[in-house]
C-alpha cells in the first residue's frame, strides 16, 4: 500500500516486469494501511525485510508462497 498514487502505480508496473517480484519493506509497516493499493499477496513472492513478520502475517504469507528475506542490519546480525 501507498498514500501516493503515482508510486503505487510505478510499484505496479515494475511487479508486472519481474519474474522474481520483490516487496521491501522495514518492518514499521507491519499492520499500516494506506489509501492506494499496490497489489494483494497474490502479486508478489517475496517480502525482504528487516525483521521477521508478527505471526498473524507471518501466516497469510506462507499460505501464500511468500518467501521472507532478513535483511542483515546491526538489529539481527550474528556476532562471532
Amino acid at each position: 500500500m501507498n498514500f501516493d498514487l503515482a508510486e503505487a502505480e510505478f510499484g505496479r508496473e515494475a511487479l508486472a516486469c519481474g519474474e522474481r517480484r520483490v516487496i521491501a519493506t522495514d518492518s514499521t509497516k507491519f499492520g499500516r494501511t494506506a489509501l492506494v493499493r499496490v497489489c494483494g499477496f497474490d502479486g508478489f513472492d517475496v517480502l525482504a525485510t528487516d525483521r521477521t513478520p508478527p505471526a498473524d502475517l507471518a501466516a497469510i504469507l506462507s499460505v501464500n508462497g511468500i518467501s521472507v528475506l532478513l535483511a542483515e542490519t546491526d538489529g539481527n546480525r550474528s556476532r562471532h
